[in-house]
């Protein structure tokens, strides 16, 4: 087998092998964790407000599958030792590592953003959406982020005030004020109705954590999970670029 100066070709195709078989399951993990986020874990998507954290989810699951199938590609070319299908794989690797760069991009930035895009678009939510004929996901997404981390309003249970459901409420009600059941730390039908006491509705004027605070915290935690895979992927990568050039130009020598 060929060999220059003391590496043979040999070495360097099993140890890219080697690092290949691991870069597609870290690929397969990455993939696995956009499914995931896309589908255990975006029941808040309503609430965004843009279509950016989808799109950082959307490229991660992109860049994961295409690179498990380059990995593939890589492994029949280096066991071939075909120059051509080596050359391929650090041509497609390297697209791999430009479309996860992007969504890491994309991530940073909506990362930079998030608070004030959160913030407002949860509050044009309860405002004008919730409860509405159209917008059942918002009000569903609504509900379940008031129970899930014990919470009414975006910022204060006061916030549903000014809100379009509240004045529905009051035009079909003699009630003065109202929350929606899913305030209420015991959620039933009716729970809410005009009683606004902690003992029965979370208030969040007595803790830390309000509705919009929750959401960013969730948020954050996600796209915080999504920029390590990413950071591992683009190591492996990094890795099996290097060898799959050593790869290619021993082939060359060699054959």
């Amino acid at each position: 087998m060929g060999r220059r100066g003391c590496v043979s070709l040999s070495c360097v195709k099993t140890w890219f092998l080697v690092f290949t078989a691991v870069l597609w399951l870290i690929a397969a993990g990455l993939f696995g964790i956009g499914v995931w986020t896309l589908v255990a874990k975006n029941e808040y998507e309503t609430l965004l407000g843009s279509v950016t954290y989808v799109t950082t989810v959307g490229l991660m699951l992109a860049g994961g599958l295409f690179a498990m199938f380059v990995c593939i590609f890589g492994i029949i070319g280096a066991i071939k030792e075909s120059r051509f299908m080596v050359l391929g794989f650090f041509l497609m690797i390297v697209i791999v590592c430009l479309i996860e760069l992007v969504g890491g991009i994309i991530a940073y930035v909506y990362r930079g953003k998030l608070n004030s895009e959160v913030e407002r678009s949860l509050r044009i939510t309860i405002a004008t959406s919730y409860g509405l004929s159209g917008n059942e996901k918002k009000t569903e997404a609504i509900d379940k982020l008031q129970k899930n981390y014990k919470c009414c309003g975006d910022v204060d249970y006061k916030s549903w005030e000014k809100s379009e459901w509240w004045l529905q409420q009051s035009r079909n009600s003699n009630q003065s004020f109202r929350v929606p059941d899913s305030c209420c730390i015991s959620p039933s039908k009716g729970c809410a109705d005009d009683r606004n006491h902690p003992s029965n509705i979370w208030r969040n004027d007595l803790s830390p954590l309000g509705c919009f605070s929750a959401l960013e915290d969730y948020l954050l935690k996600h796209l915080f999970i999504i920029g390590i895979a990413c950071i591992v992927s683009g190591l492996a990568q990094i890795i099996c670029i290097v060898l799959s050039m050593w790869l290619y130009r021993l082939i060359v020598e060699f054959r």
